[in-house]
């Protein structure tokens, strides 16, 4: 793979649940540094995503994770501090700087919207796509997909 892109897992039809337990799967893989990149269209399930994996990761399911749409940041404290974005109201990615983001180098980063970032797109990431089913509008897909050496380590995680 060596840099490369490495299509990890495809799954159709996913509901709320699904969606959690591999949030769950893939938060018992994470790393300090780790930055994963959330893309989907409203209401597809960047949240819920990000809900599962923080709760997994704190380990406390009664954890109010609601999404940083006005703050564009919310931060979580564990051994490493996890830093979930919402970037869906940034109207350039000069404004990336300001946000402070990527200054944690031990940091996770849960990336809602990443495609305004721009250049700012990391070199490697576990990059996440949320689409609407088209026969059950109620259920989701999801294509999961490693961005370097680093983030081979999810093949596993998704077996």
């Amino acid at each position: 793979m060596e840099g490369g892109r490495s299509k990890i897992k495809r799954l159709d039809k996913i509901n709320e649940y699904k969606l959690l337990e591999i949030a769950k799967n893939i938060s018992e893989y994470a790393f300090p540094g780790m930055i994963v990149l959330l893309y989907g269209d409203l209401g597809t399930g960047k949240t819920t995503f990000t809900k599962g994996f923080i709760r997994s990761l704190l380990k406390d399911d009664s954890l109010s994770v609601t999404s940083p749409t006005f703050a564009l940041v919310k931060v979580y404290d564990n051994d490493y501090k996890i830093y979930h974005v919402d970037l869906y109201r940034l109207s350039d990615p000069e404004e990336i700087p300001y946000v402070g983001l990527f200054e944690d180098s031990e940091g996770i980063y849960l990336i809602e919207w990443p495609e305004r970032l721009d250049y700012y797109i990391p070199d490697e990431y576990l990059e996440i796509k949320l689409y609407y089913n088209i026969e059950d509008m109620t259920k989701r897909d999801i294509e999961i997909e490693a961005i370097g050496e680093k983030y081979k380590i999810f093949e596993e995680a998704l077996k």
